[in-house]
């Protein structure tokens, strides 16, 4: 998510991305040493939860704690982000009239978090959490973020092609690598009838409604971006 949070004054460099996820990489890293100095690869393989694990191993029932309080804050910060990263997008579907119901400027955001809220803690308590299956839907959804990236990728390279923009072909290039990644990985996961079924619904589902929202409230116009001359990216 760094390019969702990246400062304004940043938004033409790619330093603070970089920086953010080299960071991450060095935490992830050296987390993954330390957890293998105290727990044998088998253990932690085994384990849905390696993590938890590897705390209790290094510091016993106070590890187990601290980690079990970073498990949660992690979540609680998970979920904001979801909620505010979703609530963002309707507004901006709002803001282009893609929103029937919602015309520019009259978005309310606090009705779409109780709507996910709702819709969360529904299926939380319905047992869903318990299931192996869900395990199988978070990885379809990352499969299906990465598609998003890839459609995303591919719009911007047409649109800076029309507008003869030097290099735009990256654009289509990156967006073909992450459709193909995405193929490769659906295709050689363990399970992977019920992730593509799953996958192939979430599409078809979207696809509908997007369809029933562009036939009530069409898009008459779409703003491409200007290209700048330097620092320019994607």
């Amino acid at each position: 998510g760094t390019d969702y949070i990246a400062p304004d004054r940043y938004r033409d460099s790619l330093l603070p991305s970089i920086a953010a996820l080299f960071c991450a990489f060095l935490l992830f890293v050296f987390w993954a040493v330390l957890s293998l100095h105290y727990v044998g690869q088998e253990r932690l393989l085994a384990s849905t939860v390696p993590h938890l694990l590897a705390a209790r191993e290094m510091l016993g029932q106070t590890g187990r704690m601290l980690m079990g309080g970073i498990i949660i804050c992690g979540s609680c910060a998970a979920v904001n982000s979801q909620f505010h990263l979703a609530s963002r997008s309707l507004a901006s579907l709002a803001e282009q009239g893609l929103l029937p119901g919602h015309p520019p400027g009259t978005f309310k955001r606090r009705r779409f978090i109780l709507l996910f809220a709702v819709l969360i803690g529904g299926l939380m308590a319905g047992g869903l959490a318990g299931y192996s299956i869900i395990e199988v839907y978070i990885q379809a959804a990352l499969l299906l973020w990465m598609l998003m990236f890839a459609m995303l990728c591919l719009a911007a390279g047409r649109m800076l092609m029309r507008r003869a923009v030097p290099h735009s072909w990256h654009g289509l290039v990156l967006a073909a690598v992450l459709i193909a990644t995405t193929i490769f990985l659906a295709l050689h996961h363990d399970q992977a009838f019920d992730l593509i079924r799953f996958t192939l619904l979430t599409l078809a589902a979207t696809t509908g409604l997007s369809l029933c929202w562009l036939l009530k409230r069409p898009a008459y116009g779409i703003n491409t971006p200007h290209h700048q001359p330097k620092g320019g990216t994607l």
